[in-house]
């Protein structure tokens, strides 16, 4: 090989040698990681991945602390927010919430073109917060993390191996365990009934009743439960919807008991006079004395007035001192 060729073929080989190098994984100082953070900016946005076109999974609010566990290039990989939920698909999870597939993607939305946040094993279980088509909705799992770019966070300090590090909901921390988690609070948690607030027309009233009771007798328990946002957004759909019923309920009851309260009389039909309160128009006397208010909407009912009728119509409220008759039929008594 003639002398001119070489530096040509060294220069070539460092190119090389370069791309493979960026290509082999991060570039990254693992010293000094995980270390605590906080956000130095209004609205930062916490992404699905190391560049701006990844997801935008949050908006990150100034001050806001958040656990740094890598970096790749200018970017920060961070310990996923509790309040920035994953998906996975439903077929993978079994009736008790445990995962069935020896792996399963986390990801950033209801769908395979999503972005994986984190990865899930065989076994682990899962915290449902709801269901979307063929999905689940659930807490971020052990390590599922997203991204902030270097120029919006500060750092605090670094975390220690014999640190504690407080999450709220969290199992177990990414990073090390949590050893302020009350492992009762967990068990217990655990056996609370499942539920997908957008399918609660899937549930009886009964099992309705049950749950709330559930989560009120785990909420009364642990006061300061890790688990008590969650579980106070989920008894507001459950309140809403078990109220809805009882209106309904009671509106089937109230148009049950009118059918039902057909009935005929015989009296003088009068003109009602200005009587505030009611949309009735005429009055009905027996014996000289009031007993019905009168309506109708389909018949004139001042073509009787002074005349003695049969009436036939239905009680539509029987509440009032004198009971309102919406009057169906009505006929001269000579």
């Amino acid at each position: 090989m003639s002398t001119k060729k070489l530096p040509l073929l060294l220069l070539g080989l460092s190119i090389i040698s370069l791309v493979v190098f960026i290509a082999s994984g991060e570039v990254s100082c693992k010293d000094g990681f995980p270390f605590r953070g906080k956000i130095n900016a209004e609205n930062v946005k916490l992404r699905a991945g190391y560049n701006e076109n990844f997801t935008a999974l949050k908006n990150l609010k100034k001050g806001e602390d958040i656990i740094v566990l890598d970096k790749y290039f200018c970017w920060y990989k961070v310990k996923l927010p509790n309040d920035v939920y994953c998906y996975v698909s439903k077929t993978y999870i079994n009736d008790e919430g445990f995962v069935t597939a020896n792996q399963l993607n986390a990801r950033a939305g209801s769908g395979e073109k999503y972005h994986i946040l984190g990865k899930l094993k065989k076994g682990e279980q899962v915290f449902i917060v709801s269901r979307e088509g063929d999905w689940y909705k659930i807490s971020p799992p052990r390590g599922a993390s997203g991204w902030v770019y270097e120029d919006y966070m500060d750092k605090i300090s670094e975390i220690k191996s014999g640190d504690t590090i407080k999450q709220p909901i969290g199992l177990i921390n990414d990073v090390f365990r949590d050893n302020n988690i009350n492992s009762k609070e967990i068990i217990a948690y655990g056996k609370l009934p499942k539920i997908e607030t957008g399918k609660l027309e899937n549930y009886t009233t009964k099992e309705l009743k049950t749950i709330i009771f559930a989560y009120n007798n785990f909420s009364k328990t642990y006061t300061e439960s890790k688990y008590g946002k969650e579980l106070e957004h989920k008894l507001d759909f459950l309140n809403l919807e078990l109220k809805n019923r009882q209106e309904q309920t009671a509106s089937s009851a109230h148009s049950q008991n009118q059918i039902s309260d057909k009935f005929n009389t015989i009296g003088t039909l009068r003109d009602l006079g200005r009587v505030y309160g009611t949309d009735a128009t005429h009055k009905l006397k027996i014996k000289a004395k009031t007993k019905y208010y009168l309506k109708s909407s389909n018949i004139n009912l001042d073509d009787y007035i002074y005349k003695e009728v049969k009436i036939e119509g239905i009680i539509e409220d029987d509440y009032s001192k004198y009971p309102l008759i919406n009057v169906r039929q009505i006929e001269v008594i000579n």
